[in-house]
């Protein structure tokens, strides 16, 4: 089985300016992503995906493989789906795993317990997710407690929060639906795996990017991922 892993980190962003490029700890978010998954030793290829050279020149440092991304998927309004099917054409695998450089505090361990898990699913899509405990509400329905009763929260059934943390994709499947003009994100079987709430957390804006530095600690401690 071909398992390879890929880094979007496009250089343009409309809430945190080139936000893939930003410091955490002393480093670009974009090179703690790449160390991370080198690390993780269960990949036959990494590579990052991106329009920019001087993220290339990163991606270089640290031996992975580098995607240059066509300009009309490297905007605003190019869609996951478009810059995954331009690389995917290109690069045979079995699986591919997206990880995503804003969010650093998902742990060199948890992506090899994530590959492990994808090996044994017999699903097409292995999302990440962050179970959530709480009373929740989708347009004023509850989901998973009932306005008759008052619940403990211990004693409701948890809501599972997608995170794009890490995420991954059967290559052939993807792009058969593709082709048919399907979401290929969600097509197939899916299934889940569980992701810490630290882990599932992204840099968005510069107050996520405070926040995760602020809890860089606690999550790591004095060792690094």
């Amino acid at each position: 089985m071909k398992i390879i892993s890929l880094i979007p980190a496009r250089i343009g962003s409309q809430r945190l300016n080139r936000k893939n490029l930003r410091l955490l700890k002393g480093m670009p978010l974009i090179q703690i992503a790449i160390q991370k998954v080198v690390r993780s030793g269960v990949f036959e290829e990494i590579w990052v995906s991106s329009d920019s050279e001087e993220i290339s020149q990163i991606a270089g440092k640290e031996s992975a493989l580098f995607h240059k991304r066509p300009a009309e998927f490297a905007n605003s309004t190019a869609t996951s789906e478009e810059y995954l099917d331009d690389f995917l054409k290109d690069h045979v695998c079995d699986w591919i795993v997206q990880v995503h450089s804003i969010a650093p505090l998902l742990s060199v361990q948890e992506i090899v317990d994530f590959v492990d898990f994808l090996k044994s699913t017999s699903a097409n899509v292995v999302l990440g997710y962050v179970p959530v405990k709480l009373e929740c509400v989708l347009n004023e329905r509850p989901l998973n407690f009932s306005f008759d009763k008052k619940t403990n929260s211990q004693e409701l059934e948890f809501v599972k929060k997608i995170s794009w943390s890490i995420s991954a994709w059967k290559r052939d499947d993807f792009l058969e639906a593709r082709r048919q003009n399907k979401c290929a994100t969600y097509y197939g079987k899916v299934d889940y795996f569980e992701l810490d709430a630290l882990s599932g957390m992204v840099i968005k804006t510069e107050f996520d990017l405070k926040m995760i530095d602020a809890l860089y600690k606690l999550k790591f401690g004095h060792a690094s991922y």
